[in-house]
């Protein structure tokens, strides 16, 4: 035997059925929203690590070149006044000629800069500022891995 429902009943199931529907496509939607944003974090988080390795491959690179001969770096790569080098190519095997560095071309993302100084300390000897810079773009914003070196005459 078979009970007739009546037309209310037949609507309220109708009606669960809609609001299911709708929760099921919220919890889609932010389930789709947090992995974009887990995602975008993680890239970041990838190239922040890259540049922070090209950061050091040029720090060690400097220091390798100060402590090979530092007269010859001193005398031959920094001056009073800051001196830009543009170093995009990896690995690093000689200088880059003096310039602003304006192309993304290391790693086709990134840009490596550095700043150099001298500063003359006592009794006729100087210290050597580097300032090394990792910048890369993502959309509209612009990240950068900052590295200052201070370099002294090795004993």
């Amino acid at each position: 035997m078979r009970v007739n429902q009546s037309p209310l009943r037949q609507a309220f199931t109708l009606i669960e059925v809609l609001v299911f529907t709708s929760l099921l496509s919220l919890v889609f939607v932010t389930t789709l929203a947090i992995a974009t944003q887990a995602l975008r974090v993680s890239k970041t988080a990838e190239r922040r690590t890259i540049a922070t390795h090209y950061a050091g491959q040029l720090s060690e690179w400097l220091l390798a070149e100060s402590e090979a001969d530092w007269d010859t770096f001193v005398a031959n790569r920094t001056n009073s006044t800051p001196t830009l080098y543009c170093f995009n190519t990896s690995p690093i095997t000689t200088w880059p000629s003096v310039g602003d560095c304006t192309s993304y071309t290391l790693g086709q993302v990134f840009k490596r800069t550095l700043s150099i100084t001298r500063t003359s300390i006592a009794n006729g000897q100087y210290q050597v500022e580097a300032f090394v810079v990792v910048t890369w773009n993502e959309g509209s914003n612009t990240f950068t891995v900052p590295v200052t070196l201070l370099l002294t005459r090795p004993l």
